[in-house]
């Protein structure tokens, strides 16, 4: 990701018609806009970190990431029993 970043940094310096103008965002709704980013961050940290130590392999990663999937989504209260139904029946 940081090499991305560093690529099209470098692409709009060389040319700054390369790529469209953003609006600028205080500092301020650019730290709110990361508030909801902390569970998703903690998960994939939980599975990457478990694979590289060791802890559990890549398919037992994927079944952990899941079910960490399903908690968080059960924690913000945004699996409702009819999306659930869908989400079982897809």
């Amino acid at each position: 990701v940081l090499f991305y970043l560093v690529a099209v940094k470098w692409v709009l310096w060389r040319d700054p018609d390369a790529g469209p103008a953003g609006e600028m965002v205080p500092w301020g709704e650019r730290f709110a806009a990361l508030k909801d980013v902390g569970s998703t961050l903690v998960l994939f940290v939980l599975v990457i970190g478990g694979i590289y130590l060791g802890v559990f392999t890549p398919t037992e990663a994927a079944g952990i990431g899941a079910m960490g999937a399903f908690v968080i989504a059960l924690m913000k209260r945004a699996l409702t029993p009819a999306v659930l139904m869908n989400v079982l029946m897809d």
